[in-house]
């Protein structure tokens, strides 16, 4: 590429860029009107720490934390702890970490596109269209453990793309205690991150030397999820007992709630609801329709538990 060529990318990036940015920042604090109880936790919780050490209910730096007794993951809460302690506590401290997640999430969705497709004008267009995404925008004026999460997850697969070609031993390292952070910022990459690491690992199994590095890491990403998914049970275990389905409160919610669908309606929400990002993964140009079948699998189920 010519270095002509070169500077427009570079000045079409920094324009995606700002655009982005400006997005995501412009009246951060009045759109949305105020934080919600989740997102104050959150800000209150690093305050705490920052202040005594413990959270709000006295723990010394857990993993998570009980909060509301919903037991957020503790990443989003740590490191916040650094505005707070440079800034204050404000709502602008407290959705900090997801504001630079979001931004942050512009570049590596550009490098990610170059990566896969090996175009510039392809990263240019899949920037473009995260700045402009509804989703991304919201989410990062909100302070969200998922957004920080996606993030970690997105800088994470493209180091392990980088693995897949180069097999620097460094690069893998760096994408397995990346793809561990991801869980220790939300829940469900506890089973989608050792989910979306087995089905890449098994199909793409012929593109892979088996080392000791590949080996461990992947060891080392399965003893996390292991680890942190047994420490979320004893944790929150009463919790999960009282939403199971098969306790009577959930199941009368459950009985309510389908006596109100209208059975024939099933098909056209299914239609306009769930097949249109399968269709768009499957006919992806140039998109081995293996990672698409990955991505539409374990994507299912990280969409379906956002929330």
């Amino acid at each position: 590429m010519s270095r002509k060529s070169i500077s427009k990318v570079a000045t079409l990036f920094w324009f995606i860029l700002f655009l982005g940015i400006a997005l995501r920042v412009y009246r951060l604090t009045q759109v949305p009107a105020s934080l919600n109880p989740d997102e104050a936790a959150l800000g209150y919780t690093a305050y705490s720490l920052l202040k005594t050490g413990a959270d709000e209910h006295g723990e010394s730096f857990p993993l998570i934390f009980k909060s509301f007794g919903d037991w957020k993951m503790g990443l989003y809460s740590y490191l916040t702890i650094l505005p707070v302690a440079l800034f204050d506590l404000t709502e602008t401290t407290t959705k900090f970490v997801s504001v630079i997640s979001g931004i942050s999430g512009i570049l590596l969705i550009y490098l990610l596109g170059v990566e896969l497709f090996g175009q510039r004008k392809i990263g240019l267009l899949s920037s473009l269209f995260y700045s402009l995404s509804p989703w991304g925008i919201f989410f990062s004026r909100m302070a969200l453990e998922v957004n920080l999460a996606t993030t970690l997850f997105t800088g994470a697969l493209l180091l392990f793309l980088k693995y897949s070609k180069s097999h620097n031993i460094k690069l893998l390292f760096f994408s397995a205690t990346i793809f561990i952070l991801t869980m220790l910022a939300y829940h469900a990459y506890l089973l989608f991150t050792p989910l979306f690491l087995f089905l890449t690992l098994f199909f793409y199994r012929g593109r892979f030397i088996i080392s000791k590095g590949l080996v461990f890491s992947v060891l080392l990403v399965l003893f996390f999820a292991l680890l942190l998914g047994y420490i979320v049970y004893q944790a929150s275990g009463n919790k999960l007992g009282d939403l199971s389905i098969m306790t009577p409160p959930t199941r009368e919610i459950f009985s309510k709630s389908f006596s109100i669908i209208n059975i024939s309606d099933c098909p056209i929400i299914w239609c306009k609801t769930i097949l249109p990002p399968f269709l768009q993964l499957f006919f992806l140009i140039k998109v081995d329709r293996k990672f698409c079948i990955i991505l539409a699998i374990a994507g299912t189920f990280i969409f379906s538990t956002r929330y």
